[in-house]
């Protein structure tokens, strides 16, 4: 009896078989259909601003504050960051970013797409963002891709000279203030998440950021641009109300990057021995905003703890706790 049923069985897997194989159900798919052919400009805007958040406060943030003795590095590979050692890769996603993801490229699409509506009034805030962008890359990576990266044809785009980029830089927030006074097309309106499409509160944002890096070329260039810097500052930010920062949230995958790395990365970093006697000499009031004793609470007394060294190994500063 079971030699009669195999036959009947295998028949009837093979006809269930043609059977589904004719299915248009069961053909392959060959692209996406989550994508997003094209984004509006308002999508590509809340991406912009987003990266630019990370920019602000990721690695390049910490790796800076320990070069400044602000932080010190005392585990994982923020030790060796602490003894000014670093590689291409220590900063490696923070620098593509600044092309991809939010970065130069949807900046240029979207500033494309708003000035083909005829909304200077959006480019101008884009074209802050921009500047922002590179201008703090090139302050701190120095010479950077810029004239001709994100240009269609060019694989390799050739580094420009520092110099060079604050130049660009400072002619493009000068277009950005012609956009934003234009009062030209509408602008993102509640997609802002600072300003609520507010061109004189992007204005001042502009005149502020020439101001910065003004004072950044101040010491190669001389008088002139403390003084064109000193010019600019009196049409920037006037207020705390008119202040660009980051927009965070309360859920945990929303918080301050900064906070969410000393939550998740307990030990990484610790607070240097430069700035935190620095604050407590000079009594300064924003100490416990920057800095919490062991269990979160408010700054208390100060005392110093020391990592114990491996022979021959020397600690270039000490860290605190509190």
């Amino acid at each position: 009896m079971t030699s009669t049923m195999k036959p009947t069985r295998v028949a009837g897997v093979f006809l269930l078989t043609l059977f589904l194989g004719g299915c248009d159900f069961a053909s392959p798919v060959n692209s996406n259909p989550n994508s997003v052919a094209v984004a509006s400009v308002d999508q590509l805007f809340t991406g912009i601003q987003v990266n630019s958040y990370f920019l602000t406060e990721g690695q390049i943030a910490r790796i800076t504050t320990i070069w400044t003795q602000q932080m010190a590095g005392t585990d994982k590979q923020f030790v060796g960051l602490d003894d000014y050692t670093i590689t291409e890769e220590a900063a490696n996603d923070e620098f593509s970013t600044v092309y991809t993801g939010g970065g130069l490229i949807d900046i240029r699409t979207t500033i494309a797409q708003a000035e083909d509506a005829g909304r200077s009034v959006y480019a101008g805030i884009l074209k802050v963002h921009e500047a922002y962008m590179i201008g703090m890359t090139a302050s701190t990576f120095g010479d950077i891709p810029y004239s001709d990266a994100v240009t269609a044809g060019i694989d390799e785009p050739i580094l420009d000279g520092q110099a060079a980029v604050y130049m660009a830089i400072q002619s493009l927030l000068d277009d950005a203030i012609g956009d934003l006074g234009s009062g030209a097309g509408s602008g993102p309106g509640a997609v802002d998440l600072n300003f609520g499409g507010d061109a004189a509160s992007w204005t001042a944002v502009a005149y502020t950021l020439k101001a910065r890096f003004h004072i950044h070329w101040g010491e190669a260039t001389g008088a002139g641009a403390y003084t064109a810097a000193l010019a600019a500052a009196q049409n920037g930010i006037q207020d705390v109300s008119g202040t660009w920062k980051a927009i965070h949230t309360s859920d945990p995958n929303e918080n301050n990057l900064w906070f969410q790395f000393q939550r998740d990365r307990v030990g990484h970093l610790k607070a240097g021995d430069f700035l935190v006697p620095l604050m407590v000499a000079d009594a300064d009031p924003r100490l416990p905003m920057y800095f919490s004793n062991a269990g979160g609470g408010a700054v208390g007394t100060l005392r110093e703890t020391r990592s114990c060294p491996r022979p021959g190994t020397v600690l270039p500063h000490s860290t605190f706790r509190f």
